[in-house]
């Protein structure tokens, strides 16, 4: 049996296991960045409600095998992006996005544990499958042994254990806190950076696998329907924005530096806006984008008639990603750095800050605030704000609302489940729903304790 070459050594033959785990061990290898949507190949198999529960991508924790002297050899090392893709007949053994090993298998649910026999043309292996939620276990012997019966490392050829991606996905919920939905998990993609479509019936985001070995800088720009239907992947790039037509997006593009393009959403008509440029963000009401330029500044352009405008003269030594425009696309929010190390979250008049500059969130905003998070979304009544914080009394990221006139002190956000940290966060322009980009936090509440209900 074999689990096919790596880089040229052979891992192992007909179930003899006669070399180690030496090809595995070698450096990560570098994957160059994908110039367009990911391929068919690559694309995830997520398990619907009457398929396989095993099917997608799974990390590999350990993966224990023994060779023909009755060494066991071991994989457990975390830098390394070991994984597996299960697709419906298929199980592939990755290192990142080279594949050391394809097979073929053949899953039985009727008895616990499950049996799963897996073959390739050097032979058979027989074993046990064993799936709970988020892990996932698989037990196999040659053959010409009997068929595993426990998942112990020394009295079976193949252990492997393995484990759902931990990623953070996208909630949506309504602005008074109820009808909380999770969107599905898109298979190992941990998402960033949501956008509602004007129309308030897509959305624009985000996306990239850690577990294939990917970061930040190789996201891919993804749309779906609100009910997480109709999933698409248009390519590299990152922070989407949709004009005030939903006909084209903004978006960032990594080519050493960042830079700032416009397209269409079927990918026609691509164009730069600027170089060393970054997080653009569209008005809701005027064919205007605003960009943070050499990380200290922020910048308008105009796509009619190709002009931009500087904002801020001086005030911040960086600003962040995850800006966004008042309703009425009178104004910008930001969170900025001062000179002194101070952070603060800010609204300039999108004229200039000569026409207008008001801090929201100085550092001293709430008694215990440790932090603010970089990103903010303007909606709700057309004052709110809300973004996520960090309090010495809860060191979980939480969404909260800030009053733009000041009227109103903080609050959190209703309906956020108490077991969930918050990331990103969007309103829709109606100002009804929101979304948030999030992950389950081990050892928390749970989701009912602040009346949301996951579904």
């Amino acid at each position: 049996m074999s689990f096919g070459r790596f880089r040229g050594i052979r891992l192992c033959g007909n179930w003899a296991w006669s070399l180690t785990l030496v090809a595995l061990l070698i450096p990560a290898i570098v994957i160059a960045a994908e110039p367009k949507a990911r391929s068919q190949a690559e694309k995830e198999e997520p398990a619907g409600p009457n398929e396989k529960p095993i099917l997608g991508l799974w990390q590999i924790d350990t993966l224990s095998l023994s060779s023909g002297e009755n060494i066991r050899e071991r994989v457990e090392d975390q830098k390394k992006a070991y994984n597996a893709q299960i697709n419906s007949d298929v199980l592939m053994l990755r290192v990142g996005k080279t594949v050391f090993g394809e097979l073929k298998y053949d899953l039985h649910t009727n008895s616990r544990p499950w049996t799963i026999d897996v073959s390739s043309k050097d032979g058979k292996m027989l074993g046990i499958c064993e799936h709970d939620g988020n892990q996932l276990k698989i037990a196999l012997n040659d053959a010409d042994k009997s068929r595993s019966s426990d998942f112990r490392n020394d009295k079976n050829d193949l252990v492997l254990l393995l484990s759902r991606p931990r990623t953070m996905s996208i909630l949506v919920l309504d602005a008074d806190g109820r009808n909380l939905r999770h969107l599905p998990n898109f298979d190992g993609t941990t998402i960033g950076s949501p956008e509602w479509s004007h129309d308030g019936q897509r959305l624009a985001f985000d996306g990239w696998r850690p577990a294939l070995g990917e970061n930040n800088r190789d996201s891919h720009i993804f749309i779906c329907n609100v009910d997480g239907s109709g999933l698409k992947d248009l390519g590299p790039g990152c922070m989407p924005s949709w004009s005030p037509d939903d006909k084209r997006l903004t978006y960032v593009q990594y080519f050493g530096q960042d830079h700032v393009w416009i397209r269409d959403v079927d990918g026609a008509n691509p164009e730069l806006i600027c170089s060393d440029a970054w997080c653009s963000q569209w008005s809701p009401v005027r064919n205007e984008i605003a960009y943070t330029k050499f990380r200290d500044n922020l910048y308008v352009y105009n796509a009619d008639t190709k002009q931009t405008r500087e904002l801020l003269h001086g005030q911040y030594v960086a600003v962040h990603w995850g800006m966004s425009w008042s309703p009425d696309g009178k104004w910008i929010c930001f969170r900025g750095r001062r000179p002194d190390g101070r952070a603060e979250t800010v609204a300039v008049h999108a004229e200039g800050d000569e026409k207008g500059f008001k801090v929201l969130i100085p550092t001293d905003a709430m008694p215990d605030i440790k932090a603010a998070g970089m990103t903010s979304s303007w909606g709700g009544n057309g004052n709110q704000i809300v973004a996520t914080i960090i309090r010495k009394s809860q060191p979980v990221p939480k969404p909260y609302i800030f009053d733009f006139t000041g009227k109103a002190p903080p609050m959190p956000f209703p309906g956020f489940p108490a077991d969930w940290l918050s990331g990103d966060i969007a309103w829709s322009s109606d100002g009804k729903r929101i979304a948030i980009t999030g992950q389950r936090v081990e050892g928390e509440k749970s989701a009912a304790a602040t009346g949301g209900s996951a579904s």
